[in-house]
Formats: structure tokens, C-alpha cells, sequence
């Protein structure tokens, strides 16, 4: 709700025109009774302030504020400001909210959770990511990613995959999504009930400084951030630390100590910032989330046990592991079947296998 007499019109001013940020909007607003007040009061106090030098009068500008709104209308996106009672409350709680906020399709106020890490993934990190999105989807949790390569689009994928709700935070404007391939999968978000959020309006090219600042939003809008395959530096870190600032739950996934991709993931498990997420269970517990009870497996034979030892930092194809334990292809497979059909490890693409 706007207080007072301001409006969608006079915030789009002090945002777009004047460039207030949002600490500043919000004491103008709570102490100016319009627009046209804290303009008057600008121009008394300092001769050089920033209202003086537009050439426009206040109308004049309100004109263009109102054009500025149509247009994104007209394109299907809704403006929200800190006022709006649409705007996502979670992200009304972090430093330096986004005054306006871009978006495009339906915001989901359901429980969210952002799932992202490297653009650069193993096939663990793939499979992972999918598992992990397949269970939390299907326990009714929106996933929140940023439309980039690698984990993020496959847990935007999955989650269209498996018939749930996700949200993409991007750091350009709506029209202006790159890679240009990630437009479908934008599409797609939105058309199967998901949204595209921005702080940036339309026309507004990607930049490497926009970048960090929408993982503010990714982790702000959530209520946890799942970090699963990254770099010791990177996006995805940078995303957690705003998480960790935000007072946001942080899971990761850990990785073999063999491999760079999991330095990210298993750093933040030792600086405790991060929970150990061995399984979806684990995070689906803390909220509270009833899962469904599983079978319980079979009991196994040794040689099976040696197996999933050896899948337990990497997935591995059927010749290595029948060279690892001295055993012929065929004897091999009889055993990865086994524990295929009884849930202990899933096969990939190329003869490759890996331990649930």
C-alpha cells in the first residue's frame, strides 16, 4: 500500500529520474507528503540539487514515468515497488532491496528454494541437481535459479520436467536474456506458471557488475540456498555469502576432494556456513516437510558393497570398475543391475554409473 499520496508514478520518479536508492525513497516517503512536496523542499534547502537541473517540469516527468510503465505493461510485465503487496516480502528483508522490480509471469509465495552452482558441471553435479530437484519438487517447493548454463538450467528444466513452479533471476532486462538459446527456456518458465524477475528494466544489457547483485535476489527471495558443484570463487559462492548475510538457510551438496568443481560446496561445510545436504530428505526435515517412506533395500552382497565404494566420489564406466576389482565385464554388470533395480546407483549416458 502507498502512503500518503504517492503513487506507482511518483516512485518510477524517484527511481528511474532522480536515481534514489531504497534506503533514501523510503525517508522521502515518510516525510514528504507527495512528490511535488519533496521536490519544493529539494530546491529551498539546495540550490544544487539534483531537481534544479532536470529540464523537465514535475508533470513532465510524471508523463514520462507513466510512458515508462505502459511500456512494460504493454510487454507483459508488471512493475512492482517496496510498496506493492505483491512485492515478495522475503525480499523486502535484505539490505538495498530493488526498488522496482521487473517481472514477468506469476511470482510464486510459496515456500522457495534456489538451487545453483557452476556453469562448468561433472556429470555427479548434474545427476545430483536433478535428484535433488525431482524430490522438492514434487513436495510442492518453487526453485529458484539464475537462467545460466550448467546447474541452473538443468534445475529450471527439471522442475518444468516434473510439472513445478520456478523463478529466474536475471541480470538484464526481461527482452534482453543471454545467452539468446536461454529465451526458450525463459518461455517455457513462464508459460507453464513460473516468472522471470529483474531489477532492470527493458533494454538493459547484461554487465559483469550486474551479475553479483541479482544473486542478492536469488538468495533474498528464498527461504534456502542449495549450492551444489562451484569453484573455492564464483557466482554461486557469492550467492551463498549473500545468503549467509540475509540469515538464509545454505545447504551444499559435498564432492569428491579429488575434484575442483566441489571445493565450493565442501569449504562451506567445514566453515559451517553451509548445512551437509547428503540426501533431499535432509532439507525437506527442517521445514518441516513429511516425505514419503521408502522401501528399504535389499540386503547386498560384498562384491556389490566393494562397487559402491568405488562409485562413492564419481560416477565410473563398467570397464573401470571391472578393472579395479579384477572382474569381467559380464560379472560386473549382473552386479550394477542388482543394485540398480534395488535403488543403491542409477545409470548415466556412456555406460556410466553413480551411487544414490
Amino acid at each position: 500500500m502507498f502512503p500518503g499520496e504517492w503513487d506507482i508514478i511518483d516512485i518510477i520518479v524517484l527511481s528511474s529520474y532522480f536515481k534514489c536508492n531504497s534506503s533514501t525513497i523510503r525517508k522521502i516517503v515518510n516525510t514528504c507528503e507527495n512528490l511535488h512536496v519533496y521536490c519544493l523542499q529539494s530546491i529551498s534547502i539546495n540550490q544544487h540539487s539534483i531537481v534544479p537541473k532536470i529540464q523537465y517540469s514535475i508533470n513532465e516527468i510524471r508523463d514520462k514515468a507513466s510512458e515508462f510503465l505502459h511500456l512494460h505493461n504493454k510487454n507483459g510485465i508488471s512493475i512492482l515497488t517496496l510498496y506493492c503487496d505483491e512485492y515478495p516480502l522475503l525480499l523486502k528483508e535484505i539490505a538495498y532491496p530493488p526498488v522496482l522490480l521487473y517481472v514477468k509471469g506469476t511470482i510464486c509465495y510459496e515456500l522457495a528454494i534456489a538451487i545453483v552452482g557452476t556453469r562448468k558441471h561433472t556429470v555427479y553435479g548434474s545427476e545430483i541437481t536433478k535428484q535433488f530437484t525431482e524430490v522438492l519438487v514434487h513436495h510442492g517447493i518453487t526453485i529458484v535459479s539464475g537462467l545460466a548454463n550448467g546447474i541452473d538450467s538443468i534445475a529450471h528444466k527439471t522442475t518444468l520436467q516434473c510439472k513445478g513452479i520456478t523463478c529466474a533471476i536475471i541480470a538484464s532486462g526481461i527482452d534482453s536474456i543471454s545467452p539468446f538459446y536461454s529465451n526458450v527456456l525463459a518461455h517455457s518458465i513462464i508459460d507453464n506458471g513460473g516468472a522471470l524477475i529483474s531489477e532492470y528494466p527493458l533494454g538493459t544489457k547484461a554487465m559483469p557488475a550486474y551479475f553479483p547483485q541479482r544473486n542478492r535476489l536469488i538468495s533474498g527471495i528464498s527461504k534456502a540456498v542449495i549450492i551444489v558443484e562451484s569453484a573455492r570463487k564464483g557466482g554461486s559462492m557469492i550467492t551463498c555469502q549473500f545468503a549467509f548475510d540475509q540469515n538464509r538457510e545454505i545447504y551444499a551438496i559435498p564432492g569428491s576432494l579429488k575434484s575442483s568443481k566441489s571445493d565450493g560446496p565442501n569449504m562451506l561445510i567445514k566453515q559451517n556456513k553451509a548445512a551437509l545436504a547428503m540426501s533431499p530428505e535432509d532439507i525437506l526435515k527442517d521445514f518441516n516437510i513429511k516425505t514419503e517412506i521408502k522401501q528399504q533395500r535389499i540386503p547386498i552382497f560384498n562384491e556389490e558393497i566393494l562397487i559402491l565404494t568405488l562409485l562413492s566420489d564419481s560416477p565410473k564406466q563398467i570397464d573401470e570398475l571391472s578393472s579395479s576389482l579384477h572382474m569381467n565385464s559380464s560379472t560386473i554388470l549382473a552386479y550394477l543391475l542388482s543394485l540398480e533395480f534395488n535403488g543403491y546407483i542409477k545409470q548415466l549416458p556412456g555406460k556410466y554409473f553413480m551411487k544414490l
